[in-house]
């Protein structure tokens, strides 16, 4: 359930979605973002409950653990700062630096989430 995450912050980017809102994008795409967030963490818990020994070693899943806290915190400090404003700049098909920067570093944990926990499966 990365991709409803993705593409949202895609839109932030200004690579996807240019002609909606970002307040629309966001209102579809977001149920999803906290649905997919929710199944992960449950799963993820599982999985450590499984193999707790193998996991708390492994430094892929040290790194996971530690991006999924700071795309936590990237989302938190976005919705609390500049989206709390986004009636004013939601319907501008270049949003301001501070939401792109958001959105490119969204992108970036979430990426490296999927690739440490493939590493995992690996190590």
């Amino acid at each position: 359930m990365i991709w409803p995450a993705a593409l949202l912050d895609m839109r932030l980017l200004g690579v996807l979605f240019k002609k909606k809102p970002v307040s629309q994008v966001a209102s579809q795409f977001l149920p999803w973002v906290w649905t997919g967030f929710t199944v992960m963490v449950l799963t993820g818990l599982l999985l450590f409950c499984a193999e707790p020994v193998k996991c708390y070693n492994s430094p892929f899943f040290r790194v996971k653990v530690i991006l999924i806290g700071l795309a936590g915190l990237n989302a938190f400090l976005f919705h609390t700062t500049v989206y709390r404003y986004v009636d004013q700049w939601d319907a501008e098909r270049v949003t301001p630096f501070r939401a792109r920067l958001a959105g490119g570093c969204s992108l970036t944990f979430w990426i490296g989430v999927v690739v440490m926990g493939r590493a995992l499966a690996y190590a």
